[in-house]
């Protein structure tokens, strides 16, 4: 079956509650089990940084969803693309506190990103959350 990866950043803006963010992290969870799809959320402080993997369909709906979302700052899509597996098994969701990822995501927020470094980068956060939890 066709998967799709969708990998995106986002900027909060800061004096947002923590319970703001706790209450987006676990609405965001329902959802994306329901929708059957894996990856994770992480917010460093001031980004969100997500990736999601499923049926092209339920990514849809997803971005759709987010792009209609105007709580936070503008969305950058930093890769979407066909994907033959899913490389996540389950989905995350992380209140950062390792401050050389946090920087990482920070710093792709500031510059325009290769989809490869998005990868990359959504690669180490997956096993950073696996550990932590």
């Amino acid at each position: 079956m066709r998967q799709e990866r969708l990998i995106c950043l986002r900027g909060v803006e800061p004096g947002v509650p923590n319970t703001e963010i706790r209450q987006c992290g676990g609405a965001a969870e329902v959802a994306c089990r329901r929708a059957d799809l894996t990856g994770v959320l992480v917010y460093t402080g001031r980004h969100f940084f997500q990736v999601a993997e499923g049926a092209p369909e339920e990514i849809g709906r997803l971005l759709e969803r987010m792009q209609g979302d105007h709580r936070y700052g503008p969305l950058h899509v930093l890769c979407h693309r066909i994907t033959p597996r899913r490389q996540y098994d389950a989905w995350r969701f992380l209140l950062l506190d390792n401050l050389d990822l946090a920087d990482e995501v920070d710093a792709m927020a500031r510059k325009e990103a290769s989809p490869q470094q998005a990868e990359d980068l959504a690669e180490r956060l997956y096993h950073y959350a696996l550990q932590t939890q």
